[in-house]
């Protein structure tokens, strides 16, 4: 197995324990409360690496609202999913804490980001 298989296989674990605890920690729907098939939706897309994994990231829904109902789902109309999120009370302390480690991570890339730029600038200022 070469190292790329490798880090498919440790990514895929972690997605499946990520996705039993989610479902754990909610027991149902978040919408509707039902219990049956439940799928561990990423608030925060997986695509961004340092929140994949992150318990706070997760929600549990059926798989109506996950992605088929046109009134709350959280692929077909995520703006009014997220709004929803916003009213349930277990959620919106959840998205809190979310938001605090995201807002905290993207201003420590933010950072980053402005100092390499400005730094980029005075270097070719002074040349």
């Amino acid at each position: 197995m070469n190292k790329k298989e490798r880090e498919k296989r440790e990514r895929n674990k972690k997605d499946k324990e990520w996705k039993k605890k989610v479902k754990e920690n909610w027991k149902e729907c978040v919408v509707c409360g039902d219990k049956y098939k439940l799928n561990a939706h990423h608030i925060i897309p997986k695509e961004v690496k340092d929140f994949r994994w992150d318990i706070d990231n997760g929600i549990a829904v059926c798989a109506t609202h996950h992605k088929w109902s046109r009134e709350i789902s959280a692929h077909k109309n995520p703006f009014i999913f997220y709004k929803f999120l916003e009213t349930n009370e277990k959620a919106k302390e959840q998205l809190s804490r979310l938001l605090k480690k995201y807002n905290k991570k993207a201003n420590e890339q933010l950072s980053r980001l402005l100092n390499k730029y400005y730094n980029k600038q005075e270097n070719d200022n002074n040349n």
